[in-house]
């Protein structure tokens, strides 16, 4: 299992991504599948994530009614198991994602919400 130095997954709620520059695809997934894709990235445990549990939810439903033209997809550095426990069903509508080097993406800490174009460039 994938472990973050503690002092990565601060938890900072101005967590930044810069602009620009082309993401890998995660694992599992192609960018090329959406136009764009509205990445969650988030982390089991992170106070910040749970409290915006709400918000993603909303996305999720725009996503699926249309009222949003991105893909929303949630990317947990944890397996599955773990990411099953801490959601108890909160983002049932939300392909997710597991174990994620969320680094890879970018990413500083959690909760991070990128926008990702069909060829991985970073809006």
């Amino acid at each position: 299992m994938m472990r973050y130095p503690p002092a990565m997954w601060h938890e900072s709620p101005m967590a930044t991504v810069s602009r620009g520059g082309v993401l890998p695809s995660p694992p599992g997934y192609k960018w090329e599948a959406n136009k764009r894709t509205l990445v969650l990235a988030l982390h089991v445990g992170c106070r910040y994530c749970e409290d915006s549990m709400e918000f993603y939810g909303r996305l999720s439903a725009l996503e699926i009614s249309g009222g949003i033209k991105a893909h929303v997809l949630a990317a947990f550095p944890e397996s599955a198991p773990e990411i099953r426990r801490s959601l108890a069903g909160r983002l049932r509508t939300v392909d997710t994602l597991e174990r994620v080097d969320l680094r890879a993406l970018g990413v500083a800490g959690t909760s991070t919400v990128l926008l990702v174009s069909t060829r991985g460039a970073r809006f």
